[in-house]
């Protein structure tokens, strides 16, 4: 959060030059998740973005923890910047794999939804994430992948 001081107030009671800053504030930085960031023209920035360049290895092992850890958004921002979800970790594994793996129901949707993740990636076991659900007993994610054409690798 932030907080200005500023006696002089409006009509509404609202600090006059508090105001003014956060206009200017807003003009040149983007803090809201509904800013439009795709359309950006570079007038404003987003100084939640790091100013390095990930490699696609990193990006791919953030975007692997973050589906095992439910960090929503990264994997939003991510998404926003057209990071491959299905890209492979060294053993074959993708991030729908690891969401499972960690029970994530949230994260699988999204990644079956949103981020269009093929629902049957094998690794380098054969294993898919259905595999990976009945091993570690999660019901409800069964269920979903069930529901949208999740298979073992046996059934493949």
């Amino acid at each position: 959060g932030l907080c200005l001081y500023s006696p002089r107030l409006d009509r509404s009671k609202n600090p006059v030059r508090a105001l003014k800053f956060c206009k200017e504030f807003t003009k040149r930085f983007i803090f809201h998740q509904f800013d439009p960031t795709l359309t950006n023209t570079g007038d404003k920035c987003d100084p939640r973005r790091q100013m390095f360049s990930e490699s696609k290895e990193q990006q791919n092992l953030t975007l692997i923890f973050a589906s095992l850890e439910g960090k929503m958004t990264t994997l939003y921002r991510y998404l926003k910047e057209g990071v491959n979800f299905d890209f492979p970790d060294y053993d074959g594994r993708t991030a729908i794999h690891l969401a499972v793996c960690g029970g994530k129901v949230n994260v699988v949707k999204f990644l079956v939804e949103k981020a269009k993740v093929q629902i049957n990636p094998k690794d380098r076991w054969d294993c898919t994430p259905m595999d990976d659900a009945v091993k570690y007993n999660h019901t409800d994610v069964i269920t979903y992948l069930k529901e949208h054409g999740g298979k073992t690798g046996a059934e493949l």
